[in-house]
């Protein structure tokens, strides 16, 4: 995979490669030899001025295409390559799947669901561009093993199921329980890690407050 990025917001390259590997569209996609495209390419667009009804993204024979404006930040980057990344594993994977009506959806909740797992975080009180907050390296990384899950189990969903697989009747993006189980492991562990600090921190002071006493 190519990522050309023509924009002033960074990339996170690595964790890019790494998320195209998990879904197998990293190489050439199916019929991308139509337009002699050899492997994936992602083109990041120069930051310019975007009315309501252009795109944020496209998705096309061997290309994804994202097309951020002067106030995008890098979390609302990495979301629309995500969303893009699910629509040419559709129709690499899931051709029939690919053209239903339901099929934007589902490469959105599948967007938020794989941001969120790698710890990025998101506000709704701010505007589109500025919603989502990327997360850094040395957190996502942390995370393979629950985007890796939920990628392994969304690839052995079956088709009749594959509309239903992030989004429940409820409406509330979900995620496999497998992957729940290693982000409860995750936050508990952190947890303990905090709780342990602040109670060196109180013996620390308390023993530096004895020893002012004597």
């Amino acid at each position: 995979m190519r990522i050309f990025n023509y924009s002033s917001i960074a990339v996170d390259r690595p964790l890019w490669h790494w998320l195209a590997e998990r879904l197998s569209v990293n190489g050439q996609l199916r019929d991308a030899e139509l337009i002699d495209k050899r492997e994936l390419t992602v083109v990041v667009d120069r930051g310019r001025p975007r009315s309501q009804g252009n795109p944020d993204g496209l998705s096309t024979l061997g290309r994804i295409s994202i097309y951020p404006c002067r106030d995008c930040n890098s979390g609302f980057v990495l979301v629309t390559f995500l969303h893009e990344l699910f629509h040419a594993w559709l129709y690499q994977e899931r051709e029939s799947s690919y053209f239903a009506e339901w099929s934007e959806n589902l490469c959105t909740a599948g967007a938020i669901c794989l941001f969120c797992l790698l710890d990025g975080r998101i506000n709704n009180a701010q505007p589109k561009c500025k919603r989502f907050l990327a997360p850094p390296a040395s957190e996502w990384n942390r995370r393979r093993a629950a985007v890796e899950e939920v990628v392994r189990s969304l690839r052995s969903c079956p088709a009749r199921d594959l509309k239903k697989f992030f989004r429940p009747a409820s409406g509330n993006v979900v995620m496999p329980s497998e992957a729940l189980a290693l982000l409860r492991t995750e936050r508990m562990a952190g947890k303990r890690v905090a709780c342990r600090a602040r109670a060196d921190s109180r013996v620390t002071k308390r023993a530096s407050d004895l020893s002012l006493l004597r």
